[in-house]
């Protein structure tokens, strides 16, 4: 079976490009100092974001089954739960987590139990959270796990999902891992099995604590 790996690398300079559409007047000038008229014209701008995605590869496979089992059930959250170390994320720090059914983990309480992915940003997301697998997922009583790994500076928190099925295709299995190192703020998601369930879209990324705050 393939393995994907996304890994997310905090730091302070990554700068992305975006194109927008403006408007103006006068010419547009080609390359011979003839005026050009009706030539769309894109405005290029730099914005400083906290996050750049990398895709390394690693010599072995992920435990999935490793770790303090979190009974779960349908459209649920759970937590808080111990990180067992300082995490700092889009600026701030914490030392507990919540896990979400539908396949993300955050640092706050009260967030959406929603089910429909969406491309993000969306106002319907949850916040403050790391998406690996936003969609309707169904995990039961033993699907889901967490335990804290290593010794100070170096531990990690690791967050399993193992072989949960989809909620319309309950032969669908969906394994993927969330872990966080301290220190370096690194997150890492580990995919063992994404299959599609129909039409039925998912959504990975980042959020910040505002939902137009993101990292698609």
């Amino acid at each position: 079976m393939r393995k994907f790996i996304i890994t997310l690398i905090a730091t302070l300079t990554m700068v992305s490009v975006y194109a927008q559409p403006f408007t103006y007047s006068g010419y547009v000038y080609g390359a011979t100092g003839q005026g050009l008229q009706n030539i769309p014209v894109l405005l290029y701008g730099k914005r400083i974001v906290q996050y750049e995605v990398t895709f390394p590869t690693y010599p072995t496979s992920p435990s999935y089954t490793t770790g303090t089992v979190i009974p779960s059930s349908d459209d649920a959250t759970h937590g808080p739960f111990n990180i067992g170390f300082s995490f700092t994320y889009f600026g701030n720090t914490y030392t507990q987590f919540y896990v979400g059914s539908n396949g993300w983990i955050g640092f706050s309480s009260g967030q959406t139990t929603g089910y429909t992915a969406a491309f993000i940003p969306n106002a319907g997301s949850p916040l403050n959270a790391i998406l690996a697998d936003w969609e309707d997922l169904l995990p039961g009583s033993s699907n889901i796990r967490y335990t804290t790994t290593g010794t100070s500076p170096n531990r990690k928190l690791i967050v399993s999902f193992n072989q949960v099925p989809h909620y319309g295709c309950n032969t669908n299995l969906h394994t993927f891992q969330f872990v966080l190192s301290e220190g370096s703020n690194v997150i890492d998601i580990n995919y063992s099995a994404k299959p599609l369930c129909g039409s039925n879209n998912a959504t990975a990324g980042l959020i910040s604590t505002s939902s137009s705050t993101v990292v698609p």
